[in-house]
């Protein structure tokens, strides 16, 4: 119990500020945020529960201050991106891409699922193997909800991130979704430059030909 004034929020259960999905799909989804008797809903650009979720928490901040629903719901329409949390990278390919940095087993659930749920074809997952205890947990979600897992060892030139998100990518068929999940990763460029995974994926995609 808490010895303080608390206000509750979430999807699957009652609570004083919740959300009810309307529609999803690769590029957007809504959702009817409700406060009691006020409903407002909300378009974003990022999808998949997590993000919703966030959306929950940020609202229950804003209600605390007093701030009007509507006023909630255009300012989380005015967030486009997340670095990491199931962020689109497009550069004209025929398929999704997506990069989420999801460090727990119920994260990674939240982003293969609604990936699951957007696609027409195969979702392909590269994921990096870990001897961490938490790593090692990712790796049963991803075999439940993908249908191809591409594994990436950081300091494995055979199979580093580069190496894997590239075969992730040219596996992908018209429609398959491909998420580069788990903690972030690092690399070195030609020059010497750090890129992320975004980077990665945005430079692999635009190698690979438009049909």
């Amino acid at each position: 119990t808490l010895d303080s004034p608390a206000i509750t929020f979430g999807m699957k259960r009652p609570a004083e500020i919740s959300a009810k999905v309307i529609s999803r799909n690769a590029n957007e989804q809504v959702f009817v945020l409700s406060t009691g008797n006020d409903y407002a809903a909300v378009r974003t650009t990022i999808i998949g529960d997590s993000h919703i979720y966030n959306c929950l928490a940020a609202a229950a901040v804003a209600t605390v201050y007093d701030i009007d629903l509507a006023t909630i719901a255009r300012g989380l329409e005015s967030v486009s991106r997340l670095n990491g949390v199931m962020q689109r990278i497009d550069a004209g390919q025929d398929f999704c891409a997506y990069v989420d940095h999801a460090r727990s087993t119920r994260a990674l659930a939240s982003c293969l699922s609604a990936a699951r749920e957007v696609t027409r074809g195969r979702v392909i997952t590269v994921l990096r193997e870990g001897s961490t205890s938490t790593q090692s947990a990712l790796l049963p979600v991803a075999e439940k909800l993908s249908d191809v897992i591409v594994k990436s060892k950081q300091h494995d030139r055979d199979c580093d991130p580069t190496t894997a998100i590239a075969e992730a990518c040219l596996q992908a068929n018209t429609g398959d979704v491909v998420i580069v999940a788990g903690p972030e990763r690092r690399v070195l460029g030609e020059e010497g430059q750090s890129w992320n995974d975004a980077d990665v994926v945005q430079e692999l995609l635009r190698q690979i030909p438009v049909a």
